[in-house]
């Protein structure tokens, strides 16, 4: 016959059972997470645009804690042509600065004029 206390170990180890399960699925999703993040190049930068993109903006995917310096590697956009760069309307005080997901970066090449 199954008793109440032989129930209660069951119910309680498969509780923990649950419980690690649930923890290392959040710690590997954690550890080998994508981000994505829209991109969008403006006047010469459209050489670059790969060619699924419409529009001058295209989706990419990065892992996750990248930052704008490891998107311009990624693209192959040299430094010295990206001159403005804007994370969701705002320029970033560095290139080292996260990104998260959902973010739109928009780059622009040097400009001249007055």
């Amino acid at each position: 016959m199954i008793t109440r206390d032989v129930l209660e170990r069951n119910y309680i180890r498969k509780k923990k059972i649950s419980e690690s399960i649930f923890w290392t699925t959040q710690l590997l999703r954690k550890k080998y997470m994508n981000i994505n993040i829209e991109v969008q190049l403006y006047f010469d930068l459209v050489n670059y645009l790969p060619t699924v993109a419409k529009d001058k903006k295209f989706s990419i995917s990065l892992e996750e804690g990248s930052t704008i310096q490891n998107l311009l590697n990624k693209l192959g956009l040299p430094e010295d042509i990206t001159k403005v760069i804007l994370v969701n309307g705002i320029k970033p005080k560095s290139n080292e600065i996260q990104l998260q997901y959902g973010d739109v970066v928009a780059i622009f090449p040097p400009m001249a004029g007055g």
